[in-house]
Parts: C-alpha cells; structure tokens; sequence
C-alpha cells in the first residue's frame, strides 16, 4: 500500500519509501510539486530480534544449576547466547559465551556456595542479536549427598542403555518402589532420572551401590563428566527408602553437555619473576604460552592470604614484563599474577613475596639551593612555608637549634631528606609529614625535597609548600637520656658497645664519613654490641633514635 502526500514547491518530485527503518529517497526531475510516498511493504520491515522471555534457574546444586526460559513469539533463527560470571558485568563483543538452540542449559562445573550472573540473549542471526536478560543465583555449599541403596529386586533384569536424543525415554512402567535396574551410561552427558509419581525417591549410585552420585525427590540430574560404565538407578516411596507393589514409570532423559569453557585457564602463567627492586619499585617478568586478550592481571598485598577468582587485581598489565612503582620502602609484598581473556580470568597464579630497598640517601639536587638565603627559624611554635615550588629535586638550607622538635608538612606528597651542611649524615628521610628532634645536633643542614624514595625529579602545574614548624620543648628525661648515651672504647679495633642509660633505642644507624649506611640495627637491650672489624679506618657516626627523638655520636676505628 502507498500512502500519498502532495507539497507544494518549486522543486522537483520526490519519492520516499520506507523500509523498516531505512528511508530511500529517490529524485526526479520532472515536476514542479515535491510528493512524498510512503510505503508499506511488510516483507521489507527490519524484523526485531526479540528476548527471551521467563528466564529462570532452577535444579541448584553445589556445582550446577539449569537456565530455563520461553522461546519468545518470533523465535530467533539462530538460538541463544550465554553467559555466566561470578562478576556483575555484562559480556563484550569479544567475550566467549556458549550457545544453544534449546530452551534450557544446563550451567556446570561452578563453585560450592557462590553467587554466579548469567546473562542470555537472543541471536537472530550472526550478527543481530536481542538486549540482554540477566540475573544471578549462588550454588548451594557442598552437603553430603544422602540416599537410599536398599532394593529387594532388579527390574529390568538387564541393563538399559538410552539413546541420548534429549527427548524423554521409559525404561518400564511396571517398577515399584523399592527396586532398582541398571543404566549404561557415557561421558560428557547430562541425565534426568523421573518417575511417574512425582513423590517418588530416586537414588543413583555407582555399580556397587557402595557411592551415592545424585538423589532427589521426583528428578534428579547428574552429569557424568569424564565417567563412562555402568550406574544404578534406585525409586522409592520416601526418603526413609519406602517400598510399595504400585506400578510407576521409570524415565529416563540425557543429552550432551554444553560447559561453558574458561579459554583463559589454558593460559597457565610459569617463570614468574621478580628483579631490579629498589626502595619504591620492582622489575616483573613471566611466560605465557600465549597472549590473552586481555592481557593480564596482578594482585599485590602485605599479607600472604591467597586472592579469591572475585579478587579485584591491582593491576592491569599489557605486557609480560612490566616495572611497578609507588611500593613502600622497606616492605615485603606478596604477589599473584593471572591471564585476562575479557569476560574468563586465569588461575592465580603465586610469584612468592619480596622485600623492597631501604630508602636510599637522596643526594643529587639538580635545581640547585631554592630559597638562595639560609633560613634561621626563631622556634615559637608557629607554623611558615619553608618553602614553595612546582619542581622537585631541590634542597632548602635551614639553621638547626639543639634540644628542638622540628616537624616538616607539605601540600603534596614530597619525600624529604635531612642532612648535614655536608651531605656526611642522614639524620632523617621519608614522605612528608615527618618530625625530628635535633638533639645534640646543630648548625646548618639541608631539606632536600624529591618526589619518591628513589629520589625522583619532577614538575607540575601548581606550587607544593613545605610547611615547618619547630620549638625548644624537649621534654627533660628525653634530654638526660641523650646524655646518658655512652660509645666505647672509642678509639676501636674490632667491637664497642654503645649503652643507652635505662631506655632502650628504636633503632641505631651507623653512617661512614660519606654518608653511607653500613649498619642498620634493632636493639633489644640498653646495651647493644657492635662488630666493626671489618669497616675500613676512619670516622663513624652513631644515629640513635628513641620515638621522635635522635642524636648522633662521633667514633673512631683504627685497626
């Protein structure tokens, strides 16, 4: 039919046919009016692919569960697309999905006690495919299967073997409750045992009878996976193994079945290693026999617990060999590394643990000395912007009083380092806020500001204040403590002891003439031994800290 509408215009006809939703515009150039015709052509409509309808999961178990659903009013030609996830995410183009031509799937192979997403849709052809109809469901937790092995007689006497067509198959309708016959059953095949009276017991056991496979009241499925050979197939009367002389049915159904496959657990990761580690960063490689799609993923923790398949990774990596940054120093990681193939995700697999660096002794300041002027802090309490750049990499010279609480802030996340005037001793590094109690010490030092423990440089948009406050508020028993601290001999040779009055020290660090760390110790008495006989001749410095507080004691080997 043509519907027929007439403008008015001076420009030439124009003739409009709609097809579904594709407008067609044919010109012609021998009229003065334009006229759009529409037409219907019913045989030319884009035809809608349309969803399924009722989906719904019953037969749960510990391991499976079936899809049920009604095909909708235009069947689709090409059957349905499933998927199922213990993510709530919905499928990609690229995702692997099983597909079935029936009104029903069997979902296998799950987890115990897990909530599981599905999402089906309809394929109308290879390339038109109906919105998604999704929903979730959790398996039961695995419960000792139960049954009833008493049978008083084998009826058949011989046993049955079934077709497998997916349709329903009688093995007799003269059974009773109370006995039992004999199936034949091969791998990879879904069976549905059923009786005719809906109350009915069923029990399926090895060809023993000494193992219970499935049991259930009215039907019972059991996939046989990779077992082929012979079962048994109880019916009684109740789940307290009733008998009665009433005849009944003896069904039986089976058909392939569809698993939905993880591409990605043929995808094991092996060689996994970890390299080049410093205070913040570490080098990861490891082999796959092939790339995944999605490449792969890591998770990383301070605990050795094991990530779950719903673990979220903590990286996405593309490659693999791949350096990871921004660790804290000092820190022993655990890590688990597996393949992505979009919608499927690997096994984890455990790479072991390692133990990131001591931060390093920043030394290297490219942009120089930033304010020019030596700032001397007058210490009331009150809080100043040390300094305020959009760079680091640089160092800022302050004026140190003895006895005093220094504490160091900034508006971003910079990595300070305090030393001496000339670079010889570390008297304390890490990210910002930090405080430090001068002690003894006093004098000029240096501020050094990075961004990361491995002394990193950088530059940004907007400026990062280091802010510092300091005060003479050294409590008295913390400064007769650092006078109680005594080294000797001193002079030594070989071994000194360094007492620590009746406080015992978090840590004590000793630092040669340049600066660098030779001993990091973790004292557990007031009375700690020290082995130098292998430091070459020379100066020494003895950091010791106790809570916010540190000093620093000169010593002298000769050999």
């Amino acid at each position: 039919m043509i519907l027929k509408t007439t403008f008015l215009s001076n420009i030439a006809r124009k003739y409009i046919v709609f097809y579904g939703l594709i407008w067609l515009s044919i010109w012609s150039t021998h009229a003065s009016t334009l006229t759009k015709n529409i037409m219907e052509d019913s045989s030319a409509m884009a035809a809608y692919c349309y969803p399924p309808l009722g989906v719904s999961v019953g037969s749960i178990t510990s391991n499976s569960a079936v899809l049920s659903w009604t095909a909708p009013s235009v069947a689709p030609a090409e059957g349905y697309r499933i998927y199922i996830s213990t993510v709530n995410a919905y499928p990609t183009q690229n995702t692997p999905m099983a597909t079935t031509t029936s009104t029903s799937f069997l979902l296998d192979g799950l987890q115990p006690g897990t909530l599981y997403f599905y999402f089906i849709s309809s394929s109308c052809t290879n390339w038109d495919f109906s919105v998604w109809r999704s929903g979730n469901f959790k398996t039961l937790a695995v419960i000792p299967t139960q049954g009833c092995l008493l049978s008083d007689m084998e009826f058949p006497s011989t046993p049955f073997s079934p077709a497998c067509t997916g349709s329903l198959e009688n093995i007799t309708t003269a059974t009773e409750a109370g006995e039992h016959c004999r199936i034949n059953v091969t791998a990879g095949m879904q069976y549905t045992f059923s009786s005719s009276i809906g109350t009915d017991f069923i029990t399926i056991s090895n060809a023993a009878g000494s193992q219970i496979l499935a049991s259930g009241i009215g039907t019972v499925l059991w996939s046989s996976d990779n077992f082929s050979g012979m079962i048994k197939y109880y019916i009684h009367k109740n789940t307290s193994c009733g008998e009665d002389e009433i005849y009944r049915d003896r069904n039986i159904k089976c058909n392939p079945v569809t698993v939905i496959v993880n591409p990605c657990n043929a995808i094991a990761l092996t060689n996994l290693n970890v390299s080049q580690i410093t205070a913040g960063s570490a080098y990861f490689q490891w082999n796959a026999p092939e790339t995944p799609i999605g490449n792969y993923q890591m998770y990383l923790s301070v605990s050795n617990t094991p990530p779950t398949p719903a673990t979220e990774p903590s990286y996405d990596l593309q490659a693999s060999n791949s350096t990871i940054t921004g660790f804290q120093y000092e820190t022993t990681y655990h890590y688990w590394m597996r393949a992505n193939c979009g919608g499927y995700q690997g096994n984890w697999i455990s790479g072991g643990s390692f133990t990131t660096l001591q931060a390093p002794n920043c030394s290297t300041t490219p942009m120089g000395q930033q304010p020019n002027s030596i700032i001397s802090p007058m210490c009331t309490g009150s809080t100043f912007i040390l300094s305020n750049y959009n760079f680091t990499g640089y160092y800022t010279t302050i004026t140190v009083q003895p006895n005093t609480n220094y504490t160091f802030t900034s508006q971003s996340n910079r990595y300070l380092s305090l030393r001496n005037a000339l670079g010889t001793i570390y008297y304390k590094q890490g990210y910002a806020p930090f405080t430090w109690n001068s002690g003894s010490a006093s004098g000029t030092m240096q501020m050094l500001v990075h961004s990361n423990p491995s002394c990193g440089t950088t530059s940004s948009a907007l400026s990062a204040s280091i802010l510092m406050s300091c005060s003479n508020v050294l409590a008295i028993e913390e400064f007769d403590w650092d006078k109680k601290i005594s080294i000797f001999p001193n002079p030594v040779s070989d071994k000194f002891n360094i007492l620590t009055g009746d406080l015992i020290a978090d840590q004590i660090y000793i630092f040669d003439s340049l600066g660098r760390k030779v001993a990091d110790i973790h004292p557990t008495a007031v009375d700690t031994e020290v082995d130098c006989s292998r430091y070459s001749e020379g100066i020494y410095y003895v950091r010791l800290t106790k809570e916010n507080n540190s000093t620093v004691k000169k010593i002298i080997v000769k050999h």
